[in-house]
């Protein structure tokens, strides 16, 4: 296969394989690369994220328009969210208690907490939490509530302007969110080296048991990402929907792709914004403002292999 034929799926997994082989060959050896690749790679994905949330939120929000409509949206949109992850938690739930994937895994990265802040936390405090009293330092310790209630607040806000300075106030933070995109897929193209370096920094530190011990969790973590996608999420659009989940997936496999590749909703944003309107025929309207708000709150994943 010629160099230019190779996506970033296949420089990814080249620098996932080429991490293992250095990492085990080379040991400490590799570490004085491995390690500031793979923090250079961790840096830039910080670095890109709140920013991309901010500007992705308030387009969605501004690109809805009326109270009323975004209400009603806001409603069914985190019905549905709320649904999913629901179903999530309870398909990762069900698997770790019947295969028990954790029982013997030895890896070295232990750590007892003395407390848990949000399980000491009421329901009442923790809805509080989420109004920022700065939304500036709350960007600047990346806590992503409250920033989401903040962008959401600030986009409602632009609708209720004149037209003239919501006209300006819009193309602004729809530009600046088109700007960010191109920004992360730049920054997602470094993926290939933070993987290698990543993969490298953990076989030299704890070499092949690591995976040993992992294995049987990885192979736990695909069952019940193939339960949510094959048979929740298609549930979901069946029954609520009313849609072939056939015809839904068909349009989606470059979104899927990247998602795979990069372990990112965020970043597979545009090409999963494309493929719902080009491809299922979504309202470009009703895009933007689900799509950015379900990259940043709505992860089934996470919450099913937290689980």
């Amino acid at each position: 296969m010629r160099l230019k034929k190779l996506s970033l799926t296949h420089f990814i997994f080249i620098g996932f394989f080429l991490g293992i082989l250095a990492g085990g060959l080379l040991e400490d050896r590799i570490l004085f690369v491995a390690e500031p690749l793979a923090e250079i790679f961790l840096r830039l994905l910080r670095m890109a994220i709140m920013p991309l949330i901010v500007t992705s939120l308030i387009s969605g929000v501004v690109s809805v328009g009326s109270a009323a409509g975004l209400g009603r949206l806001g409603i069914k949109t985190f019905g549905y969210y709320v649904t999913s992850s629901l179903l999530a938690i309870l398909t990762g739930q069900i698997l770790v208690n019947l295969l028990k994937p954790g029982v013997g895994a030895e890896i070295g990265l232990k750590k007892s907490p003395e407390t848990i802040a949000a399980a000491e936390q009421g329901l009442g405090t923790l809805l509080i939490n989420i109004i920022p009293e700065n939304p500036f330092n709350a960007l600047a310790r990346g806590d992503v509530l409250p920033i989401i209630f903040f962008s959401i607040l600030f986009g409602y806000f632009i609708t209720r302007l004149p037209k003239k300075q919501r006209a300006h106030l819009s193309d602004f933070f729809q530009a600046s969110f088109e700007t960010m995109m191109k920004l992360t897929l730049f920054v997602v193209w470094s993926a290939p080296l933070g993987v290698f370096g990543i993969i490298a920094r953990i076989v030299a530190e704890t070499g092949f048991d690591s995976f040993q011990c992992l294995g049987f969790y990885f192979v736990t973590v695909l069952i019940g990402l193939g339960i949510h996608a094959f048979i929740n999420l298609p549930l979901l659009l069946i029954l609520v929907a009313r849609i072939n989940p056939l015809r839904h997936y068909k349009g989606m496999p470059s979104a899927l792709l990247t998602a795979f590749s990069t372990c990112s909703t965020i970043v597979t944003l545009p090409l999963t914004m494309k493929a719902v309107t080009g491809n299922s025929r979504v309202s470009t309207k009703i895009a933007n403002f689900v799509l950015p708000i379900g990259a940043t709150v709505n992860m089934d994943g996470t919450a099913l292999y937290e689980c």
